[in-house]
């Protein structure tokens, strides 16, 4: 095993007084002063993000990263809209309308090369959309109709899989330009998987009918089943690949601000949700993810990001 020095090429430090929490990231020093052994580390959290134009629920339209991410579609009081807003990090504007008016629509890829796929308009829809980061077009439809799916990956490497009506279990990767029949998915719908790809994707929670706990991963073949969630949730939100994920939220009611982390083996708790919500829209990686509108319909916005901090080394 390696030691300390051969690492970071010099022994551990120390002290009197701790350094600057941006300056010592994964390092480890001695303070003389506390008799302490130090190191500073990232701490995550969820926080109010900037506020949205339209109030959304029932909608997973949405893909990106936190600072350059896209939500559309899904329910607005009287009913379903178009409507799409991106947010830069830190606040919301509107962007291009998209052709089909529907709830329940699935999103992947980026701001600027965006997909959302599926829906109810209200009936089951198989329309496909690819933005450009100003408008929508309308592209090669899916193989079936369908609603509540889940779905990560690019524009050009998509993966969209289970979903409504119950027992749906296709999974469908995209090309681009056309769509091919991937591994047979659980039995579930609305499950959650935004931020992964198309060969390492990853679900979590969902219906089947009753709020699930299960969790799989996708190879780019076919479906295995991964330690559970930690409690039975639909409507989870997550984000990241299957190795880091950050999933949060969920029901059976009341809306749950439970969050949970994913490390490839094993969940741990994270912060909690500041509101409790479900089926809201999500983009970002497992450790700078946004979550915003959802039911309860609302405009809010959460974002889990990390702050560098200076913490005692223990043995626990």
């Amino acid at each position: 095993m390696a030691t300390y020095k051969e690492i970071f090429g010099r022994k551990i430090q120390s002290l009197a007084s701790d350094p600057p929490a941006a300056a010592s990231l994964g390092q480890i020093w001695y303070n003389t002063t506390s008799q302490t052994f130090k190191t500073t580390e990232p701490v995550y959290a969820w926080a109010a993000g900037g506020v949205m134009t339209n109030s959304r629920n029932d909608g997973t339209g949405s893909a990106g990263i936190l600072t350059a991410g896209f939500y559309t579609g899904a329910g607005t009081s009287p009913g379903a809209n178009n409507l799409t807003e991106e947010y830069d990090g830190t606040s919301w504007s509107g962007g291009g309308s998209q052709n089909t008016t529907a709830t329940q629509r699935i999103g992947f890829g980026t701001l600027t090369a965006g997909v959302t796929a599926a829906g109810y308009e209200p009936g089951a829809s198989a329309a496909v959309e690819e933005y450009n980061g100003t408008s929508w077009t309308s592209v090669t439809s899916m193989p079936e109709t369908s609603w509540d799916r889940s779905g990560c990956g690019t524009e050009t490497s998509g993966l969209v899989w289970a979903g409504a009506p119950f027992g749906l279990t296709t999974t469908w990767e995209y090309g681009g330009t056309s769509w091919t029949a991937g591994g047979t998915a659980p039995a579930v719908r609305n499950t959650t998987g935004n931020g992964a790809t198309q060969d390492a994707g990853f679900m979590v929670g969902g219906e089947t009918p009753s709020a699930s706990n299960q969790a799989a991963t996708y190879n780019g073949t076919a479906w295995s089943t991964v330690t559970n969630y930690p409690i039975s949730r639909a409507g989870v939100m997550s984000n990241g690949p299957n190795t880091d994920t950050i999933a949060a939220g969920g029901y059976p009611p009341p809306a749950s601000t439970n969050s949970n982390k994913w490390d490839g083996s094993a969940w741990t708790a994270a912060s909690a949700l500041t509101t409790g919500r479900y089926d809201g829209g999500r983009f970002g990686t497992g450790t700078a993810a946004v979550i915003a509108g959802g039911s309860p319909s609302g405009t809010f916005t959460e974002e889990f990001t990390g702050t560098d901090t200076v913490r005692t080394i223990t043995t626990s």
